[in-house]
């Protein structure tokens, strides 16, 4: 409708014609502003906080760059395929919206009451939740069993993040215990150097 009206408008002379082009390229550098300072964002923490922390955490800064530039690169390509078949409207936007944020809710909700989670495995749980959402989304499958997907991503979320972390816990301690034991063993070398 309002392709319709603004050409319209363009067409009653060359002022309005210019007029509509400037508005128009507003709008559409807005858009790609908005959208160039997200995916930026989102690639600048996926490679400092995820790959730099928990990936490798011994990487050079080129590496982190390189890996940044390849999230960008799969992100684009991904939101490129979404937007030849994009949801039909608004609404159905805001719903897929609304199913990816509350996967961030057990990360936040749990790590509150349960001191014990680790953060390796509230990613992993997000990462899964998101990723099921997504999917579910875009093969059409919005209710499965009477349930909208988003619940189903946070429930396998919230199970991913409750099977995981005992077993990164007990890999954290065994590391402890290992890195206390190397540092004992060179404790009675270090002291009889000195002597």
């Amino acid at each position: 409708l309002v392709g319709y009206l603004a050409n319209g408008i363009a067409e009653q002379n060359a002022f309005f014609y210019v007029a509509m082009v400037l508005f128009f390229g507003g709008i559409v550098a807005a858009i790609i502003s908005t959208a160039d300072s997200a995916i930026l964002s989102l690639s600048s923490l996926v490679s400092r906080d995820i790959y730099g922390k928990f990936l490798k955490p011994n990487s050079t800064d080129k590496e982190r760059i390189n890996f940044g530039k390849i999230v960008t690169l799969v992100l684009v390509a991904f939101l490129l395929v979404l937007s030849w078949n994009p949801p039909s409207t608004l609404y159905q936007i805001l719903v897929i919206k609304l199913a990816v944020l509350i996967q961030v809710f057990p990360s936040f909700a749990l790590s509150i009451y349960w001191t014990s989670m680790r953060a390796k495995s509230a990613i992993l749980g997000l990462s899964t939740g998101v990723i099921f959402t997504v999917l579910m989304a875009i093969l059409g499958h919005n209710d499965i069993l009477g349930f909208y997907a988003g619940l189903w991503g946070l429930g396998l979320n919230i199970l991913v993040i409750a099977l995981v972390n005992p077993f990164i816990c007990k890999l954290e301690v065994k590391q402890v215990q290992t890195e206390e034991e190397n540092n004992s063993q060179a404790s009675p070398e270090l002291s009889t150097n000195l002597i």
